[in-house]
């Protein structure tokens, strides 16, 4: 008995949608016209943006059918079948099949990036831009609110020498315009203030100046109570116990300095004179009892800002 075999044709994929939104369900058929049983089947996959032909992973039926159940971003793609027979095989064109999702939860990043606890913080009058990405097929359609108002449209949103009313929350707001739905993420933006940059010099000027005076009236002080230890023996007293164990050392650089200071300033004994030291007198000192002991010595320190 002749027995013909007659080859498969051409193949084509049917869709029972085109356009698929993630979570349901999607089957492809692989068609023939004519081939001569019995006929096998196989599928191929390949990503949206190229890749080579693969087997796709994961999928349910078999043979002629291919059932997504259900279907996910990543089943989103071109799909090819090829029959077979005794004869041949032959491959089908490859379809698209479109799967929309979206939009995922927004992302918001700030920049320049310093984060705080729960929020985000800038200096007045720095850029600040705010980016928002929510993954989502057709892309995401976003608009940034401030405090509950609009204030743009657009996945980024810059604010040059941004200012304190700037300050507050801001809202990235997604929107998938296909399937009708949205999501959105909040973030707290803080504002600080900063002195202006013309005023710095003058404020480190001020406070250089001011540590110079509070030195210079420290030492003098410590040398005049050195000096007049004997009128002041309070005050020295004072000194010592402020100044812990360094007094000593700190009275006797003070005394050494005022002693250079009068030697310089006298003029100097004829030869055979009396010597300094012997007429040095000893410091006098009051009698018990006598009101010079107790009587306030006061001592004015006059000080003029140069202009």
């Amino acid at each position: 008995m002749l027995r013909v075999l007659v080859p498969v044709s051409k193949p084509f994929v049917r869709l029972t949608a085109a356009a698929a939104a993630e979570g349901t369900e999607v089957a492809l058929t692989c068609t023939v016209r004519e081939g001569t049983a019995p006929l096998s089947f196989s599928w191929q996959h390949r990503e949206p943006h190229g890749g080579l032909l693969a087997a796709p992973t994961g999928l349910g039926g078999s043979g002629a059918e291919l059932l997504l159940a259900p279907a996910n971003r990543s089943h989103a793609g071109w799909y090819a079948c090829t029959a077979r027979n005794e004869v041949n095989n032959r491959t089908s064109e490859p379809v698209y099949l479109d799967i929309v999702y979206g939009p995922d939860e927004p992302a918001i990043s700030v920049e320049p990036f310093s984060p705080e606890q729960g929020s985000f913080s800038a200096g007045e009058r720095e850029d600040v831009v705010l980016s928002c990405l929510a993954p989502s097929n057709p892309p995401s359609r976003y608009i940034w609110l401030h405090n509950g108002s609009q204030v743009h449209i657009g996945q980024t949103f810059v604010m040059s020498a941004i200012a304190r009313g700037q300050a507050g929350t801001y809202t990235c707001l997604a929107e998938n315009t296909h399937l009708q739905t949205r999501t959105q993420a909040t973030i707290v933006l803080t504002v600080y203030s900063e002195p202006p940059f013309e005023a710095l010099p003058a404020v480190t000027g001020a406070a250089v100046m001011g540590m110079l005076v509070a030195t210079s009236m420290s030492l003098l002080a410590v040398h005049c109570i050195a000096r007049h230890r004997d009128r002041l023996p309070r005050l020295h007293e004072l000194l010592f116990r402020i100044a812990g164990p360094n007094a000593p050392q700190l009275a006797e650089d003070a005394n050494v300095a005022m002693s250079t200071e009068d030697g310089e300033g006298q003029g100097q004994e004829e030869p055979g004179g009396p010597s300094t030291a012997a007429m040095e007198e000893e410091p006098r000192s009051a009698p018990p009892g006598d009101p010079a002991d107790d009587a306030p010595v006061d001592v004015t320190i006059t000080m003029t800002a140069m202009p």
